[in-house]
């Protein structure tokens, strides 16, 4: 399964038009002045792509957010690299699926 997830991802990396659902998690320090406005700036510069996010207090300087996203493969990568630009972003990791879309499967 791990070698099948490898080669998917770098399949996908060429078809920067697929359709893809994804999160990215990010850790940070929100004593850092005005990171949280800059996340918030990202977060609607890609407005139609992010569908969901949840922000975590972990204690009094860190913070936990998730950002579930649906677009295209090249639209989320450029999500990824707007938010790897803001200062005080200690961790960021980052993961997409490409889902077969409007299809049901009987399990």
């Amino acid at each position: 399964m791990a070698i099948r997830n490898l080669i998917t991802e770098n399949e996908l990396a060429t078809q920067r038009d697929a359709m893809a659902v994804g999160t990215i998690i990010v850790l940070y320090n929100h004593e850092k002045k005005g990171i949280d406005e800059k996340l918030n700036d990202v977060g609607h510069d890609f407005l139609k792509s992010i569908i969901s996010s949840l922000h975590v207090h972990l204690d009094k300087e860190q913070c936990l957010s998730i950002i579930v996203a649906k677009c295209e493969i090249g639209t989320m990568l450029k999500l990824e690299q707007e938010l790897r630009r803001v200062a005080g972003i200690t961790q960021l990791k980052f993961s997409y699926l490409v889902p077969t879309l409007g299809s049901s499967r009987a399990t």
